[in-house]
């Protein structure tokens, strides 16, 4: 369940919550565009997490969700019904990975060792 659906939209939920609804998604036989929806969901809420949480040095657990996300919809739904969604939805998600990687990149050359170890 997402926070939106929760009532709390303001509040970032831990990375773990929004795996465990994708897990509990990915378990379930949804058709493709019911669980297209519910993915778009958790993919936003966990976008708007780490765009929050990277510019204070924090939000890598959410940038390795999103990858995990991705990669995981895409191979347990490789022939959905809405594949314009899908190739729209890869064209954002690598743009977004893009994007993540030269920030976490940034990040990483600025911070101490014992810093990047803790945030991976």
């Amino acid at each position: 369940m997402t926070s939106k659906e929760t009532g709390q939209a303001n509040q970032t939920r831990p990375v773990t919550q929004i795996a465990a609804d994708f897990k509990e998604l990915l378990a379930t036989r949804l058709s493709f565009s019911e669980a297209s929806g519910r993915f778009e969901l958790l993919w936003d809420e966990a976008n708007a997490a780490a765009s929050r949480l990277l510019g204070k040095g924090l939000g890598h657990g959410y940038i390795a969700l999103l990858r995990r996300m991705h990669a995981e919809f895409s191979s347990r739904y490789p022939d959905g019904d809405d594949v314009d969604s899908m190739a729209t939805r890869s064209a954002t998600a690598s743009a977004a990975m893009l994007g993540a990687s030269e920030v976490l990149t940034m990040y990483e050359r600025s911070a101490t060792s014992s810093q990047i170890d803790i945030c991976r």
